[in-house]
Formats: structure tokens, C-alpha cells, sequence
């Protein structure tokens, strides 16, 4: 054999192909953005993000956990990411950001009938009861307008909120409207009985990657999101939910 050959071959053997980089996901229960449906994690943002990930050259795995729970875990580690993360202040520094892959509008909705509680400005929140995830963005949110906890209910989930609501059990719970108005379908209230009572603030969802993740996947990421989005994909993924509706 042609000893050239030899020494290609044997370095051929020595040298493996490049690995794609193996990264570790999470998300929590909130449909129609991310849930678990016949085993499986699906939902709008769950499209996206797999999308996403696949077009970048990522392998990874999803995985549920409790809001606060996911998000403390991709703070501490390495090529960890969590979605659908509000983008605050709060949150800024303590990880790297990719998005938005969805945009969004909470409010604050009440019953119908409650025709007693009316909102006009964020000072009136507190005359009421309302009910948030736990540490979640709108906790935080009311955090900042100097809302005692007294006056709010944490709960771990967030599909706790509506029958909390329509139990009567608080006044207020927080949300946008294609969320509130899936969740609502799927547990068999009616939707009519709801509606918006304050605006609290328009606020952009993202995927929050740990602080240490190199700056190169980071744009990877970036690069292939943005490219979903111009192509109109995000925008069919989004139809996908809502025609189901």
C-alpha cells in the first residue's frame, strides 16, 4: 500500500468528525407556548425553539420543570437554556438572551360579573386579590410598582390561575390573550365570562441562556431564530395554534 495512504488513512481514524454540541433545555407548563401533550412537550414556542435549535446544528433535550425551578437551573448550568422567558430588568444580567420568539401583552383579567373592581391605574391593583406565578415576570412586575405580597396569591403553576378565578378565590389573574383564551377552552369554562380589566405591560419572550455559554452559539441561535422568522415559519406556527382554536 502507497505509504501516503497509510498515513491518511491512519489519521482519518484518529481524527473524528466534529461533534455537534449537546445542550440542555427547559420549560414549564404553560399552554398554548409549552406543554406536554401524549407524552410529548409541544406548543408554540416548543416549535419554535426545536426549529430553531435543529436548524443551528444543535442536538438537545427538552425537559418540564416548575417555572422557578427551571429557570435557577439554567442560570447554574453550563450550555443550559430555558424558554419562554420574559426579558426584565431584573433578569437581564444573569443570562444571555436569543429572541424574541414571541411577543406578548399581559393583563390583568377579572370576571364579568365582578363588576364591583375596576382598574384604572397600577396604584388600584392593590385593592384586590390577585393570584401569579411564583417567580414568575408579573410577580416581579408588581415588585416593582411596590405591591405587598399581602395582596397577591404565588402559585406554582400556571394553570392553577383560572379555576382560582373562576372559583372565586381571587379577583385578578394575570395573562395574555391567546394563553388565557387556550387555557380556558381546555378546561371547560366559558370564555365570555372573562375579560381584560388593566394592561400591565407589553413584554417580549426569549430564550435565556446560561451566562456562560460562548457567544458563538449564542449567535447561532440568533442567526437561525431570525431566519425562521423572515421566512414566515414562526408566523405558520403560531396559525398551526390558534386555527385549532
Amino acid at each position: 500500500m502507497n505509504f501516503r495512504l497509510v498515513i491518511v488513512l491512519s489519521l482519518l481514524c484518529i481524527i473524528s468528525p466534529a461533534k455537534a454540541e449537546d445542550l440542555s433545555v427547559f420549560t414549564d407548563e404553560w399552554a398554548p407556548y409549552n406543554f406536554q401533550e401524549n407524552g410529548l412537550i409541544t406548543g408554540i414556542s416548543t416549535d419554535i425553539v426545536k426549529k430553531t435549535l435543529q436548524s443551528a446544528g444543535f442536538n438537545y433535550s427538552i425537559k418540564i420543570r416548575p417555572w422557578k425551578r427551571g429557570l435557577a437551573t439554567a442560570q447554574r448550568t453550563p450550555l443550559s437554556l430555558m424558554y419562554t422567558v420574559a426579558r426584565t430588568n431584573e433578569r437581564e444580567d444573569l443570562f444571555k438572551w436569543v429572541g424574541p420568539i414571541l411577543n406578548g401583552r399581559v393583563y390583568l383579567y377579572k370576571l364579568k360579573k365582578r363588576t364591583d373592581i375596576s382598574i384604572n391605574s397600577a396604584e388600584d391593583i392593590q385593592r384586590y386579590k390577585s393570584a401569579v406565578l411564583r417567580g414568575g415576570a408579573v410577580q416581579s412586575y408588581l415588585q416593582e410598582l411596590g405591591i405587598s405580597p399581602d395582596h397577591y396569591v404565588q402559585v406554582s403553576y400556571s394553570d392553577q390561575l383560572i379555576p382560582m378565578l373562576y372559583a372565586n378565590r381571587v379577583d385578578l389573574i394575570p395573562g395574555d390573550e391567546l394563553d388565557l383564551m387556550y387555557q380556558i377552552k381546555q378546561m371547560d369554562f366559558k370564555i365570555s365570562n372573562i375579560e381584560s380589566a388593566f394592561l400591565l405591560y407589553q413584554r417580549d419572550y426569549y430564550l435565556a441562556l446560561n451566562k456562560d455559554t460562548p457567544d458563538d452559539i449564542v449567535n447561532r441561535l440568533q442567526l437561525a431564530l431570525d431566519k425562521l422568522i423572515n421566512t414566515g415559519e414562526r408566523d405558520q406556527i403560531i396559525r398551526n395554534y390558534i386555527a385549532a382554536e
